[in-house]
């Protein structure tokens, strides 16, 4: 199935008592990936995912939930302004303001900022409480390639991309515009 074609919207369901926002592969007859609701409530996360946020995923090794919501916050917010500048985001634009260094120890990946080159300041005081209440997303054709991998890690990974200095390959056109927006203010 082709990424912009028409497609039928992921249903969700609560999570059952005992379940963990870190399922693996389970026997369910479709398969799904868990959200928390605090970043639908707070942050207007919304599904299905566009293309940007699952490349975004997909180069970090990530499921969706263990994206810190500061970091989901992060990912809004760029993708926002360059909406509003007719700009299409790409992970790569997103990414190379940011370094990563996941813990074994901690639950959710942040990025974090370069010095001196912060573009969002974080809600360092605002997600307590976050991993309480989860569930699940059943995803339908749109977030699998026609070849049936999905667009990004739907089950929770324990090797999440680390990297100091995301790669800045020659951008195109509307990669330096993006550059030049963000950096010029």
């Amino acid at each position: 199935m082709k990424a912009d074609a028409c497609f039928d919207l992921p249903t969700v369901e609560p999570c059952l008592p005992g379940d963990t926002i870190c399922l693996g592969r389970s026997p369910a007859k479709h398969p799904f990936f868990c959200m928390y609701s605090r970043l639908f409530s707070d942050l207007h996360v919304s599904l299905p995912f566009d293309n940007f946020t699952m490349g975004v995923l997909q180069a970090l090794n990530i499921a969706s939930s263990q994206l810190h919501p500061n970091t989901w916050a992060s990912l809004q917010a760029f993708r926002l302004i360059c909406d509003v500048f007719c700009l299409s985001p790409t992970p790569s634009s997103f990414l190379s303001y940011y370094t990563s260094y996941p813990s074994e120890l901690v639950s959710c990946h942040s990025l974090i900022s370069w010095v001196g080159n912060v573009l969002f300041n974080s809600f360092t005081t605002s997600y307590k409480n976050f991993k309480e209440k989860f569930f699940k997303v059943f995803i339908q054709a749109y977030f699998f390639y026609e070849a049936g991998q999905s667009r990004f890690p739907v089950f929770w990974t324990w090797n999440p991309l680390k990297f100091k200095e995301w790669p800045r390959p020659t951008p195109s056109p509307e990669e330096r515009e993006i550059f030049s927006l963000f950096e010029s203010s």
